[in-house]
């Protein structure tokens, strides 16, 4: 239908264009004249010559192009279902298996494990106060940390895939995915911790063991690519 609704405004336009300038110009007609008339007609006639094609061009790159769909966008890496997805489709591929495999048990976990500190840190703590803020702003550290190697595996095979390499689990791969592991580990301690808690001042917190191993993988990740 957009074929032929578009095939047929085009020929309403070319028609339409052909058949402006046979009125205007045609003797029995219009009769304009671009020499020998008045300058007004003169100058008429110049316009409708030179904007006719302009008219039909212009038109025409409107009708053909305006309501052409888009290419499809791929999907931005920059959100967990969007990850999972898209390891989910390279699990399909044998060379990648196992490395997209461990990556989706790994945003599994990750996910329930951030659930799981967040609800318990709402239950310990009001929002407003320091304590809670400076658990929360660890969480979400440790959490852009882990979605940053994720985004680097993916890239990782999605170069294996396009250029058809060699199958077998490549070392930049286990390097992101031991890092997400250990990140995956203090997540753990850190939530024990909590568990145990039962309130705890700002200054108690910057102490535990927990905090203190996060803030370090947190500053070291800044100078650390796996």
């Amino acid at each position: 239908m957009g074929g032929w609704s578009k095939a047929w405004r085009l020929a309403l336009l070319v028609s339409g264009t052909i058949g402006l300038n046979v009125a205007a110009l045609s003797p029995g007609l219009g009769g304009a004249r671009l020499t020998g008339g008045s300058s007004f007609e003169t100058a008429f006639v110049v316009t409708l010559l030179v904007m006719s094609p302009v008219v039909l061009l212009t038109g025409s790159h409107a009708i053909l192009f305006r309501d052409a769909p888009s290419a499809p966008r791929l999907p931005e890496w920059r959100s967990p279902e969007a990850y999972w997805l898209a390891f989910v489709r390279f699990r399909r591929n044998r060379a990648l298996r196992r490395e997209s495999e461990a990556a989706l048990s790994q945003l599994e976990r990750m996910e329930k494990k951030v659930n799981a500190l967040l609800g318990l840190l709402g239950e310990r703590f009001n929002p407003a106060e320091l304590s809670y803020k400076r658990f929360a702003s660890a969480i979400a550290a440790v959490e852009e940390l882990f979605y940053g190697h994720v985004r680097e595996l993916l890239g990782l095979l999605r170069l294996r895939e396009a250029s058809a390499m060699a199958t077998g689990w490549s070392a930049e791969s286990a390097g992101y995915l031991g890092a997400n592991e250990e990140i995956l580990l203090k997540l753990d301690g850190l939530l024990a911790e909590l568990a145990r808690l039962g309130g705890a001042d700002y200054r108690d917190v910057l102490l535990m063991p927990c905090m203190k191993d996060i803030d370090t993988l947190i500053n070291q990740t800044k100078y650390y690519k796996p």
